[in-house]
């Protein structure tokens, strides 16, 4: 495999004495992800340094998690993961729910994805309704309300099954669905404070890659903004 290019940003602050202590903590880590990277994906690291680039927070995923804490894309190709192989995708499925988790909902969650609920599923609904079930199971009691904001054209059906499966989990849940073809992308908002940027619809995982990450509070806000000005929350 050709080599390519990869880049790791490594916050460095402006204080070189905070900075030559990050260098030595970091500097095994950074080699060993530099060997990983070059044997499983034939990558090569290149480092790019943002002055006071959330410096102390950095460190400590890399002290608690690991250097590829930093990194969050997740392979989601047939060919790596494929959609008929159940088993695989539910470990995506594990992945999600791991990450949303994290966030600690604790009233509301709000998920913008146009393709949640096709109306036509490629796979048996029990399945799909089941995979969707368990991401959010994890979560769903500790909130009152949760909002699906999809396209024009979406699966009634599918949706209000779900929604019964959600309130079967906390009978005191407030389900909604409110349509726009405003959104490409996909997001899932917690608490309108803290989100997830989540590449793909939940129904085609298996199908591309696709990046999972976290969103940036200013960026969040700014995605409220928007859905209050839209009158879709």
């Amino acid at each position: 495999m050709n080599s390519q290019d990869a880049f790791v940003i490594v916050p460095v602050s402006s204080d070189k004495s905070v900075s030559k202590h990050f260098d030595v903590e970091a500097h095994d880590l950074l080699i060993q992800f530099d060997e990983m990277l070059r044997k499983k994906l034939g990558l090569k690291i290149n480092i790019v340094q943002l002055d006071g680039f959330g410096y102390e927070k950095c460190k400590q995923l890399i002290k608690s998690e690991g250097i590829t804490s930093l990194m969050s894309m997740v392979y989601l190709q047939e060919d790596i993961m494929g959609i008929t192989d159940v088993g695989r995708r539910y470990l995506i499925g594990d992945m999600l729910r791991d990450k949303l988790k994290t966030l600690s909902p604790s009233n509301e969650i709000i998920i913008v994805d146009c393709y949640i609920f096709p109306k036509k599923l490629k796979e048996d609904t029990k399945d799909y309704l089941k995979f969707l079930t368990d991401i959010f199971s994890p979560t769903i009691s500790n909130i009152k309300h949760m909002s699906f904001i999809t396209c024009h054209k979406y699966n009634t059906n599918l949706f209000f099954d779900f929604k019964e499966s959600l309130i079967k989990l906390n009978p005191a849940l407030s389900v909604v669905c409110k349509t726009t073809e405003e959104f490409h992308d996909r997001f899932w908002i917690i608490d309108r404070t803290n989100g997830l940027f989540i590449g793909t619809s939940l129904n085609g995982i298996g199908k591309k890659y696709a990046l999972v990450d976290f969103i940036r509070d200013n960026d969040t806000k700014d995605l409220m903004n928007v859905l209050m000005e839209l009158q879709l929350v």
